[in-house]
């Protein structure tokens, strides 16, 4: 752990985020996006607008 507070809103360990099959990331991913957008991420800062767009995939 890192210390700092994160809130778990899918209820998944990290394991299961690290697999190859990426059925739960991608579930995750779309539960932030429906709920706080993808600025969520606290790292999302270092991504915006130098990745092209994926919100068409979700």
């Amino acid at each position: 752990p890192s210390g700092r507070f994160s809130y778990n809103e899918s209820g998944l360990s990290c394991n299961n985020l690290l697999t190859d099959d990426i059925t739960n990331s991608v579930r995750c991913a779309q539960k932030v996006l429906s709920q706080q957008e993808w600025s969520a991420w606290s790292t999302w800062k270092y991504c915006d607008g130098s990745l092209p767009s994926i919100n068409d995939c979700f």
